[in-house]
């Protein structure tokens, strides 16, 4: 049986982890942060129609922070990990508005979606062995290919037909992923959407952030 611990705080509360996903970081709280100041320029934090998905949910930390805050929100939290869905279950058992789903990435899902977020593995493979949580977090939530983008370029891919209009694509990238990552925003999106990066509270890029 794997040990439990409790992580670092994330937004506004405490979650369980284990060895089958990542510890919540800080810098994801931006996530979270851009995701909601969206909802609220738009007036919809009380709407019961809106739509969100966490993608790749690993310990659910972005899903049950953006469930406490939108109560009437139909959130959804997928990984392709039974064991993370399991942990993120955990962490969300007393928010009726999660609905989690094994899946890879939107694949097996269906409808769109007001708002995307998604913390995948954004570590490039040869990175990997000199990572120091890489010995003790899971590689499949560290590990994007060989340079850190491969499971994002998939999801932006999927986004526009997954997309409401107007809606909100949110993805965590590397602090050196910040022209790449809207480069490849921009080739998907085209003129159709609004392609930037977010920087966290160091300053460095860390949400691409992509709005129709």
């Amino acid at each position: 049986m794997l040990t439990f611990w409790v992580a670092a705080r994330f937004f506004d509360r405490e979650l369980i982890v284990n060895p089958h996903v990542l510890i919540p970081r800080p810098e994801t709280e931006l996530i979270v942060e851009c995701a909601l100041a969206w909802i609220r320029a738009h007036g919809r934090q009380s709407d019961p129609t809106l739509r969100l998905v966490d993608v790749g949910t690993g310990s659910g930390a972005i899903a049950i922070a953006l469930a406490g805050q939108l109560p009437r929100a139909r959130i959804l939290a997928t990984d392709i990990s039974a064991a993370a869905l399991r942990v993120a279950q955990l962490n969300g058992r007393d928010l009726p508005n999660v609905r989690y789903v094994q899946c890879d990435l939107l694949s097996g899902i269906g409808g769109r979606f007001d708002v995307i977020c998604a913390n995948l593995p954004y570590i490039a493979t040869a990175e990997l062995d000199v990572l120091e949580v890489a010995k003790f977090e899971p590689a499949i939530a560290l590990d994007g290919g060989s340079d850190g983008l491969a499971l994002i370029r998939r999801l932006l891919a999927q986004a526009p037909s997954r997309m409401a209009k107007p809606g909100l694509l949110l993805l965590e990238i590397g602090a050196d992923q910040g022209k790449a990552a809207r480069a490849a925003a921009q080739a998907v999106f085209g003129r159709m959407a609004q392609v930037s990066v977010r920087k966290d509270l160091a300053g460095l890029d860390r949400v691409l952030y992509v709005s129709l």
